[in-house]
């Protein structure tokens, strides 16, 4: 599926961080704080575990699958970076999920849905109001689901 509005989301991003965003979601962090905030984010939506979050000297940018977080050198990222990875890891978690259970439906990576689950993470996690976050987004031209994603 194509990724139609990664771009778009990333220049939100930078400027959401530079124009609005709160402390808690701007402030860099240790790969350590990094670690417990991402097994926070997964136990709290009902999984036992989190994906380990690792630093990447290869890339040069932060990626995620459904067991582990990249984070790029340096190792001090910032809320909004682990948050944004996290949902790709759990978006990856619930794809397989609902692959076994017969209920997937394919989505972009910075789709609809995502954007979706990136505010409710920023809200949850960062202190951020979710629903500025989500009509921020939607000024922007990114589509953000109606539907909640978090499981």
């Amino acid at each position: 599926m194509r990724d139609f509005q990664r771009q778009r989301l990333y220049d939100w991003e930078n400027r959401w961080e530079r124009e609005s965003a709160s402390n808690g979601a701007r402030r860099t962090r240790s790969l350590f704080w990094h670690q417990v905030l991402a097994r926070k984010v997964f136990t709290d939506a009902g999984w036992q575990d989190g994906p380990e979050v690792v630093r990447n000297r290869r890339v040069g940018w932060a990626s995620a699958n459904a067991t582990t977080i990249n984070l790029c050198v340096p190792s001090r990222t910032s809320t909004m970076i682990l948050l944004h990875e996290a949902a790709h890891a759990m978006l990856a978690r619930l794809r397989i999920e609902r692959l076994k259970a017969g209920t997937f439906k394919p989505y972009a990576s910075h789709g609809p849905e995502f954007c979706r689950l990136y505010a409710e993470l920023l809200g949850l996690h960062a202190g951020e109001d979710q629903l500025k976050i989500e009509r921020s987004m939607r000024a922007a031209g990114l589509k953000v689901s109606t539907e909640m994603i978090h499981p």
